[in-house]
């Protein structure tokens, strides 16, 4: 009896080796494969998830953004017609000055203020109305 325990003990210690069915093996491979799949399903998942965020924070922004540039079309055809305005009346204030002073025997252009009003009319409101003009056209590629 002890002979029969000692072989039933040796044939338990060592290491069993079963031989699976051809069935088995491969149910044991799609479900590897299943796990596998739901793995990068899962890691997919939350990359998608990191990306959808992203995207909705960047149209959020887009969103906001678009609402400043027409704030500032708004503000800037406001200044434009400002401008036109002052620029008009810089030149009839001008005209009535130069008029004036033609009257009383005198020359306009040795007037300090006449010759800064002369230059800003001429010079500096065209400026900011030409830099104007054209930012509001940019603005207004970038309101569509």
């Amino acid at each position: 009896m002890k002979r029969v325990e000692s072989i039933w003990a040796e044939l338990s210690a060592k290491s069993q080796e079963v031989e699976l069915s051809e069935e088995q093996k491969v149910e044991l491979s799609s479900i590897a494969e299943i796990k596998q799949v739901q793995g990068k399903m899962n890691n997919l998942n939350g990359s998608s998830n990191n990306s959808l965020g992203r995207a909705q924070k960047n149209i959020e922004a887009v969103a906001r953004a678009k609402e400043d540039i027409r704030d500032s079309i708004r503000d800037m055809e406001q200044d434009i017609a400002d401008a036109s305005k002052f620029m008009k009346d810089g030149k009839a204030a001008l005209s009535s000055f130069k008029k004036m002073a033609k009257e009383l025997g005198l020359d306009a252009t040795s007037s300090k203020e006449y010759k800064e009003l002369e230059i800003t009319v001429t010079n500096d409101m065209v400026d900011v109305l030409n830099d104007s003009k054209e930012t509001l056209k940019e603005l207004k590629s970038y309101a569509k």
